[in-house]
């Protein structure tokens, strides 16, 4: 199955290659003296449509809308890797803790709970708050208590994973958290 992230790259070099071949075309036909003086005019129209058609297509496939993407942010996220900036990676197969995110409007609650077997959750006492910061290219979570500050970039956001980084180049995959079943039936 092709992830999001996969798709998003499959299209970048879909659109390159395109370009590529564009190219080769515009230097046969260059090379061919008649067919410039014959076609070229007719093909430059196509090319450009067909090179401009490509862009476009690259340049709205990079990228989630905002919105959508804030829209799958609520609920309980489960960790499920950290990859560090040089690239070491560390998978967690099982977590005792959860993320619970909520949020309302530009701000947002970040709290750790233990899921406990009767499919409830007990806080353990951590919460931080947050701002979203979606002014610019990226969708930006800034976290700021009496300790500590610091900033998560959405990388992709779901329905069932989230993706995000951190300034030191942490990279940080959730998926989302199912409760216990022991529905045997």
């Amino acid at each position: 199955m092709i992830k999001i992230s996969d798709k998003k790259i499959l299209l970048k070099l879909i659109a390159f290659e395109l370009l590529i071949n564009v190219f080769i075309i515009l230097l046969t036909i260059y090379k061919i003296k008649i067919a410039t003086i014959l076609i070229l005019p007719k093909l430059k129209n196509t090319l450009f449509n067909l090179i401009l058609v490509s862009l476009l297509i690259l340049a709205t496939s990079c990228s989630q809308n905002k919105e959508e993407m804030l829209k799958n942010i609520p609920g309980y996220w489960e960790i499920e890797s950290v990859k560090n900036e040089d690239g070491a990676l560390k998978e967690f197969k099982i977590s005792t803790t959860i993320d619970f995110i909520e949020l309302n409007g530009n701000k947002g609650l970040r709290t750790k709970v233990n899921p406990q077997l009767d499919g409830t959750f007990k806080n353990n006492g951590t919460t931080e708050n947050f701002s979203i910061d979606k002014s610019g290219e990226k969708l930006v979570l800034n976290y700021d208590n009496t300790l500590d500050q610091w900033s998560e970039e959405v990388i992709e956001v779901t329905k069932t994973s989230l993706i995000v980084t951190n300034a030191a180049g942490k990279e940080y995959r959730y998926k989302r958290f199912e409760k216990f079943d022991f529905n045997l039936e």
